[in-house]
């Protein structure tokens, strides 16, 4: 038996070896004419062949340098399928007699062509039908080919779209196999696209397809299929990546899934199931929809489409026409009731966006239509209980109601009432032309307060890279509308019943024109904010008429407390503050005040000038101010700093005239003043009763008194002392102000005596006797008051 066994295991070796020895005896070229007569006869479309040569183990033929070529209807530079190489298995018998019975065809990375032309049809509708010419085959009466099976292993698919004017686009890692594809049989047709996953793992779209084999005139394309499309775990990056597009990285999301098909006299019908899982998503979202598609008419409609996510639940029906040029689309979306979180959810899960969350009840009705390269959308809903968090917030922003609408190119806000934090919102706004944005809008807000609206916007988190100063004209927003607020505050600083007509134009807000009431008076005029530079700029032309001065100074500037009265003027400034610039440093312009029955605080004029003079036995008064009867002037502002000229003040001790400057960001006072008391006041001082006369104070030809001083220090530590340049000059000139103006010097410097005593009287003649007929009081004359005496009497006037 061991011999027995051993003679047939030789034997068939023996056998396997002729034969083997027989076939590579066999010229193998001599079947390149059947086989692409055939190959060209079963696709209707010219073939080419190259060199052919024999692979043993499976038994193949191979082909080099295949190409299918494009049918007569699709002009195209390339062919339909080029592949460098091309193995077809045959049966050892049938090559053994000069015949080839094809089982199967690998093609290993061909390129395939796929072009839809103007008339909306594709290029491989046609393969199966008539070949594009019928050529003899030699010697085809004694060959014979029959192909079982056809793959494609690892091919690239160019797709060109002339119907919607799209470039060449090229996909890589495709496989395609089609099995039974002859007379009689039910073919297959299986596809995968792989796209390159985690690791070593592949995302696959793949399709099955099952069908009778066409016959006569008939192609794939018309013929009946059943089959399927499955979705294993494909990335949106991955889709994104094949398609061509840029793929969005912040998006997770994984698509899985399947579609039913079912092809009938060209119409292509199916269902569809399809799971999104994306990191973000709590739940998966699961999409279902129906789908028909005709073939010859090219219309696509999809119905029955379902959109489930937890509370949110969305229906719709689309209409594709492709054979329209363009293809045109008809689509609506609605959604009842859907819970806000969901829809927020799954938006920032393909979006990206972070940081944004919040909850409510939203309903929104969407209609799509048109070419597709220029549709038109219209949609409406609105939005109620909504509570949202924003990363850019650190208070939530509440919406109890809003209706919105929107089109193509406008959209509309109807109804809103928002809030955020103290304060609350009513309003309406209408936005066209969306390239150019153009916005219309009405606003009622109850109360505005800056402090708080600044701690509610949290800080940008820092890039590491300094900030590019924003481009002027960057922004191309234009708008207008009419505001109310109840009151705006800043600090201590408020202003109520704010009325202003705004208008915005490219980055610049203007509030013009503006009314507001201010600290028991009125403020009106136009405010300027020009958002297009890194730091936001103003500028301010305002009247300010019967304000509290003191409320507004303490409200604004480090003077509040010290000076107060019924305030009026005009203010025109400039606000461009440079990146760690203290605000007040970048103000520029001119303010015209005027100010009545005010009070200077923490200084007491009077007592300064009477240290300045050094009137004797003056006793200080223990009031701690000034009243002021009245104070005018303008103030010319130039980074920061304020200058003046023609600052006039009359208390109720005289009058003073300033020039000088006060720095608005360091609180520097740098001001020379002259102080005129009035003439009843000098004439009952008498020279003798003032140690500073022609050093520090002089006289004009009214009897008054003039003190010329300088002020230095800050705002609430000012320094007076006697200004020996100015009391110089004023004696070089020869000319003195007077109370009615005590920056002018118009008035000659008199006789110090002479012009405090009342005018110079001659000596009495020790040895003449006295007038028996003069008056009394000229016999005896009465004692001059003293500078203490003149000025406690004011004093004591004025404290009444």
């Amino acid at each position: 038996m061991r011999k027995l066994l051993l003679v047939s295991a030789a034997v068939v070796a023996g056998l396997v070896a002729l034969g083997a020895a027989a076939v590579l005896l066999i010229d193998v070229n001599q079947f390149r004419e059947p086989i692409r007569a055939q190959i060209e006869k079963r696709l209707g479309r010219t073939v080419a062949i190259g060199n052919l040569g024999l692979k043993l183990f499976p038994l193949a033929i191979r082909l080099n340098d295949v190409s299918i070529g494009e049918s007569p209807k699709f002009p195209s530079r390339e062919p339909f399928l080029s592949a460098r190489e091309t193995y077809v298995r045959v049966s050892l018998g049938a090559l053994l007699a000069k015949q080839v019975n094809v089982e199967s065809v690998r093609v290993v990375g061909p390129t395939v062509e796929l072009i839809r032309n103007a008339e909306g049809d594709w290029n491989f509708s046609t393969l199966g039908g008539p070949p594009a010419a019928d050529k003899p085959a030699a010697d085809s009466s004694s060959t014979k080919v029959e192909i079982a099976d056809l793959a494609i292993e690892d091919g690239r698919v160019a797709l060109t779209d002339l119907r919607q004017h799209r470039p060449r686009a090229v996909y890589d890692h495709i496989d395609i196999a089609l099995r039974d594809f002859a007379p009689g049989k039910k073919f297959q047709l299986d596809a995968a696209v792989h796209l390159p996953g985690k690791g070593k793992e592949k995302e696959t779209i793949s399709v099955r397809l099952a069908g009778d084999t066409p016959a006569g005139a008939k192609t794939i394309a018309s013929s009946d299929l059943e089959g399927a499309v499955t979705l294993d775990a494909v990335s949106l990056t991955g889709l994104q990546a094949f398609t061509g597009s840029t793929p969005n990285q912040a998006a997770k999301a994984v698509f899985s899934g399947k579609a039913d098909l079912r092809s009938a006299a060209g119409v292509l019908t199916g269902k569809a199931h399809i799971e999104i899982a994306e990191p973000r998503l709590k739940t998966p979202a699961r999409i279902d929809f129906d789908l028909r598609d005709e073939t010859e008419t090219g219309k696509l409609a999809i119905s029955n489409f379902k959109l489930a996510l937890g509370g949110l639940t969305a229906s719709g029906s689309a209409a594709v026409d492709s054979k329209a040029v363009p293809s045109t689309v008809i689509a609506d979306v609605r959604a009842d009731n859907a819970a806000l979180a969901d829809v927020l959810e799954l938006a920032n899960a393909f979006t990206g966006a972070e940081g944004v969350a919040g909850t409510g009840v939203l309903s929104l009705a969407a209609h799509i239509s048109g070419p597709t390269d220029a549709v038109v959308y219209d949609a409406s809903g609105s939005l109620r209980d909504a509570r949202l968090t924003l990363a850019s917030l650190r208070k939530p922003l509440e919406i109890q109601t809003v209706s919105f609408k929107a089109g193509k190119n406008d959209a509309s806000l109807e109804n809103l009432a928002a809030s955020i934090g103290s304060s609350h919102l009513k309003g309406n706004a209408t936005i066209h032309d969306f390239a150019h944005p153009d916005l219309r809008f009405t606003a009622d807000v109850d109360r505005l307060d800056t402090n708080e609206l600044e701690q509610i916007t949290a800080p940008s988190k820092p890039s590491g890279k300094s900030a590019a100063p924003a481009q002027s004209g960057s922004s191309t927003l234009n708008g207008s509308g009419n505001i109310t607020v109840g009151s705006i505050q800043r600090d201590q600083l408020v202003l109520t019943a704010v009325k202003a007509a705004c208008k915005i134009e490219k980055g610049v807000i203007r509030l013009d024109p503006l009314t507001a009431n201010l600290f028991g008076g009125a403020a009106s005029g136009s405010i300027a904010v020009d958002t297009r530079t890194q730091q936001t700029a103003f500028d301010v032309h305002s009247k300010i008429q019967k304000v509290d001065a003191g409320k507004l100074l303490a409200s604004t500037t480090a003077i509040g407390k010290m000076l107060s009265g019924v305030l009026s003027g005009d203010v025109d400034i400039r606000a461009n503050p440079q990146p760690g610039q203290p605000p007040a440093q970048s103000l520029n312009g001119t303010v015209r005040v005027m100010l009545a029955d005010g009070k200077l605080s923490g200084v007491q004029l009077m007592n300064e000038m009477a240290g300045i003079a050094k009137f004797l036995g003056y006793k200080p008064s223990g009031a701690g101010f000034t009243n002021i009867i009245k104070l005018a002037g303008t103030l010319n502002i130039q980074n920061g700093v304020a200058t003046t000229n023609d600052l006039q003040l009359q208390f109720d001790g005289g009058t003073l005239g300033a020039a000088g400057s006060l720095g608005l960001a360091d609180q520097q006072v740098k001001l020379r003043v002259t102080a005129v008391l009035p003439k009843d006041v000098s004439q009952r001082v008498g020279g003798g009763q003032i140690a500073g006369l022609m050093n520090t104070a002089l006289a004009n030809s009214k009897g008054e008194l003039v003190i010329p001083a300088v002020v230095t220090g800050t705002f609430d530590k000012p320094r007076f002392a006697p200004d020996t340049e100015g009391m110089a000059k004023m004696k070089l000139q020869g000319l003195l102000p007077t109370k009615d103006n005590p920056l002018a010097p118009v008035s000659k410097v008199q006789s110090i005596l002479g012009a405090l005593g009342g005018g110079a009287k001659p000596a009495a003649d020790p040895a003449k006797p006295a007038d028996p007929n003069a008056p009394a009081a000229q016999q005896q004359p009465q004692k001059k008051k003293g500078i203490f005496d003149v000025i406690d009497s004011v004093r004591k006037a004025t404290e009444k």
